[in-house]
């Protein structure tokens, strides 16, 4: 029998900052009115004594743990002073529900002899619905949704002291000391719509999950954790038990999740990715089938197919016999079968048409298909009928991949169906498309969801004029094509505007939002159909809407000086640094993002003229705002790009992602690599004119050396279109910071600079420029981010030496014929994969990818008065088309005849 214990409940917490001590005494105020015991260990390692004093106010067990303790040993130390009837284990990131000890209590006291006592968790920023606390006695070992969150048990003491926590991969630490328990038992008390929050850093589902910049989360915890606890199993006689191998295969998906697509952390190497995936599969050798393949099982984060796929062929080593996959159609749905498991593709069943264009008389779409896996040389099994004749859709090559640790797992099917409309009568044509396999046929519906798309599949009666008379619409898995009369079209518009409040109306929570919304939808629509027959000719220009001096700025003031009959207008935001210069010098011709004028322009435009993808966006219109108006979104997207487009980013440049229509460059070799089919452009979409900024760039030297890396989208916080990102609070916990934090505060260098007369200047990149304050600051390097009150143009013709790894602005550096060092850290590997510069045998500047090198290099250069060197010299004269400053004359007159020749076909 349990001895009697002093606290009803232990808290064991762990501090990693004293900067929160305060804040988790506010948390604190939950246990209010309960007997409850705190345990703190410091882990921040100031060893600050007012924080004891500050502690011991209430009553609290304050330990000063070693900054080398790991969390696991803490813990374990702590359950030797635990006096409580339960135990949670937490940290100074997690909060409660006012009411949780109560319902804790309320379980307890229901159920005292389980020893697993479980409440909900939910991210902080999430809303909680009010919903009575329930309570349900679950069977741990018949479950396949098993709850590893660790801070969210509380544990009964007797049976928390016998299980102890390992030191393998910290971030796992909570993850196997669960599992360890329900080995030991085989229920828990869960209880529902009680909550304890968690910060974005500990969401396993973000992009800012500490532990996934952890190599350790990876292979170590991979081959010491998971790996000997399955092996352990597998010599038993009952064999792997299911939840066990539920639990496993979803530690292990998480772990590929955290790197897929954008979210890639670039952390492992070439043979460190292959030991991964080594491991990976020795892990799946224990996992049955059925729960690597069957979307059947309902889960709480269920792996997509993409995954699911990838981890049937690492286990069977890609052996097409033994894996046995095809598709079927069974009662008008689509299925998958692989190691004899059937999984349901009904709702991948649908095609998504990312572009619609009319282009010298013939209707074109651009189509994409989930998986290119459903399509052969031998078969082509999606097809369209145009008023019921057969017409082959043709393949096309744009980016359409899923990647795990840069390796693309999963590419879709991208198509194209092109229709001379001439000849048939406009007034009687229907496309639609099938799937035909094993002689069974279905018609495959459409989705609509990008802008470019023309239609708003939420609302039946959307539809496209793209002539005077002539519209396109959608129903009943049809698109048809007819004339139009005046009274039909405004028919037509009244009941498209009444389904649109509807669906605003069911669909937005926020009463202002909605209230906006409703507004717009009339206020907006009836301004366009005003305006658009004066057919006004408006080109619209921008670049980041929180700052102006770029590519879009230089080319808005070369072009607006331009007497052509041309109405030309730049968007920022008018809260910018830049905002009121540029008013008080163009007026009226500033358009302030998000204003009813600013998407009026953009509905109205004939060009735009575009430094970034999601054009509609930088427009004003948010998702929902999309779906209402991408009808009257119709015109000429025209990229001149924010950077030289060379290395491998096809996944937002393609063609189709925005359906960009004409692109200018600055290199034969950014000629070279924008038309590989990848992108989707054909030669004449594509002109040689030069940067619109590099007529700025005359040389100004004021003896400053310039050390601005670029930013790596997995480490960074969140973002809106018009703003900066947030900050990430595990951006100290990456090796991007660790190594520019070192270099900046590097002695040598320092002392180099002083030496010689020289200035340093660290510039963070906009988007990574929420986190400033993170670095350690000196009386010799200046911090500078770019999002705030700085001129690229200024800095980039004062500076005399630059220092980055891969950012695009090494160019503006190379057309100066200014020295540039690249510093490339193995650590942190580039963005993008390597396309058409070869740093080693193109770049403008020697190549490095040691910490010691650069430095090395750094302090080489200006001990040598930060010369360029003739081979590098010679390298950006064969790189760059032009030596001038009249980019902007040739980027104008390459548009104006490109549309001219355009507005002439149509």
């Amino acid at each position: 029998m349990e001895k009697s214990r002093r606290f009803e409940y232990t808290f064991i917490t762990l501090i990693y900052s004293e900067d929160f001590i305060d804040d988790f005494i506010h948390k604190m105020k939950f246990s209010k009115g309960f007997n409850v015991q705190w345990i703190i260990f410091d882990k921040s390692g100031q060893k600050n004594t007012n924080i004891f004093k500050k502690l011991k106010r209430y009553n609290i067990i304050y330990r000063s743990a070693c900054l080398t303790w790991s969390d696991a040993k803490c813990y374990n130390l702590a359950m030797g002073l635990a006096e409580g009837k339960y135990i949670c284990f937490t940290n100074q990131y997690i909060s409660y529900d006012k009411n949780t000890l109560k319902s804790v209590s309320f379980a307890t006291s229901k159920y005292p002899d389980q020893f697993l006592i479980c409440i909900s968790y939910k991210f902080e920023e999430e809303k909680k619905k009010r919903i009575h606390m329930s309570l349900d006695l679950q069977n741990i070992h018949g479950s396949n949704n098993i709850h590893t969150f660790l801070h969210s048990f509380f544990i009964k003491n007797s049976f928390a002291r016998n299980i102890k926590f390992t030191d393998v991969c910290e971030e796992e630490t909570g993850t196997m000391y669960i599992l360890s328990a329900y080995e030991k038992t085989d229920t828990l008390v869960y209880i529902k719509n009680i909550y304890c929050g968690y910060p974005e850093k500990l969401r396993r589902k973000s992009n800012m999950y500490y532990g996934s910049n952890n190599k350790d989360f990876y292979i170590e915890s991979l081959k010491y954790n998971y790996l000997p606890l399955m092996m352990k199993y597998d010599n038993s006689d009952t064999g792997i038990p299911r939840w066990l191998q539920y639990a496993v295969y979803y530690q292990v998906y998480f772990k590929f999740y955290s790197n897929m697509n954008v979210r890639d952390k670039a952390l492992l190497n070439q043979k460190e990715r292959e030991e991964f995936f080594s491991i990976t599969k020795r892990i799946l050798n224990y996992i049955d089938d059925e729960i690597i393949m069957s979307n059947m099982i309902k889960q709480q984060f269920s792996p997509p197919f993409s995954i699911r796929n990838l981890f049937a062929h690492l286990k069977y080593d890609g052996d097409m016999i033994k894996l046995n996959p095809f598709f079927t159609i069974e009662n008008n749905k689509l299925y998958f079968y692989q190691l004899g498991c059937k999984y349901d593709l009904s709702k991948h069943q649908d095609l998504k048409v990312m572009a619609v264009n009319i282009k010298n008389g013939r209707l074109i779409m651009d189509m994409r298909f989930f998986t290119s896996m459903i399509n052969s040389d031998i078969s082509k099994p999606i097809y369209a009928e145009v008023n019921g004749v057969r017409y082959d859709c043709k393949e096309r090559g744009e980016y359409s991949f899923d990647k795990v640790f840069g390796v693309s797992i999963k590419k879709s099917y991208v198509f194209q169906l092109k229709v001379n409309l001439e000849d048939f009568a406009l007034d009687n044509i229907e496309i639609k498309f099938f799937m035909e396999l094993g002689g069974k046929r279905i018609a495959i519906p459409l989705n609509f969801f990008r802008a470019p798309s023309k239609l708003n599949g939420k609302c039946k009666h959307s539809y496209w004029r793209f002539k005077s008379d002539s519209i396109m619409y959608y129903s009943n898995n049809s698109i048809y094509i007819s004339r139009i009369s005046l009274k039909e079209l405004e028919k037509r518009e009244k009941l498209y505007r009444k389904e649109c409040i509807k669906w605003v109306r069911e669909t937005t929570k926020d009463r202002k939002k909605r209230i906006k919304y409703v507004k717009e939808i009339e206020n907006l629509r009836n301004a366009y159909f005003q305006e658009v027959g004066k057919k006004r000719r408006i080109w619209i220009y921008f670049d980041k809407l929180f700052k102006g001096g770029d590519n879009g700025e230089y080319q808005f003031r070369h072009d607006f000086a331009i007497n052509d009959g041309v109405e030309r207008y730049y968007i920022i935001n008018e809260d910018s640094n830049d905002a009121k210069r540029l008013k008080e010098q163009f007026g009226d011709h500033i358009l302030f993002f998000g204003t009813m004028k600013c998407k009026l322009y953009g509905l109205l435009a004939e060009n735009i003229v575009a430094t970034h993808p999601d054009i509609i966006e930088f427009v004003g219109f948010d998702k929902k705002e999309t779906f209402i108006f991408k009808d009257l979104f119709n015109p000429n997207l025209i990229c001149i790009a924010h950077g030289v487009t060379i290395q491998k980013n096809a996944e937002y440049q393609n063609r189709i992602f925005d359906n960009t229509m004409f692109y200018t460059t600055s290199s034969k070799y950014e000629v070279k690599h924008i038309l590989h089919p990848i992108y989707g452009y054909d030669k004449e979409d594509v002109a040689l004119t030069g940067m619109a900024r590099f007529d700025g760039l005359k040389n100004n030297d004021k003896k400053q050396i310039l050390i601005t890396p670029t930013w790596r989208r997995n480490i960074v916080g969140k973002a809106q279109r018009n703003s900066t990102r947030q900050k990430s609070h595990s951006f100290r916990d990456t090796n991007y910071f660790k190594i520019y934090n070192r270099l900046i505060n590097d002695k040598r260098l320092i002392n180099a600079a002083k030496r010689e007369g020289y200035r340093l200047i660290f510039l963070i990149h906009p988007s990574m420029s929420a986190q400033i304050d993170d670095y350690d600051k000196n009386e010799y390097v200046e911090l500078i981010a770019a999002s705030g009150d700085m001129n690229y143009e200024k800095i980039l013709t004062e500076s005399s030496l630059m220092v980055t790894d891969y950012s695009g602005i090494h160019y503006d550096f190379g057309y100066m014929r200014k020295p540039v060092i690249y510093y490339q850290p193995k650590e942190i590997p580039m963005r993008f994969e390597e396309g058409g510069m070869k740093f080693d045998s193109m770049g403008f500047g020697p190549v490095c990818i040691e910490y010691e090198q650069a430095v090395k290099l750094i302090c080489e250069y200006i001990y040598k008065g930060c010369k360029m060197p003739d081979v590098y010299k010679k390298r950006a004269d064969d790189f760059f088309a032009y030596n001038d400053h009249n980019n902007c004359d040739r980027i104008y007159e390459a548009i104006a005849e490109w549309t001219n020749k355009k507005r002439l076909k149509s």
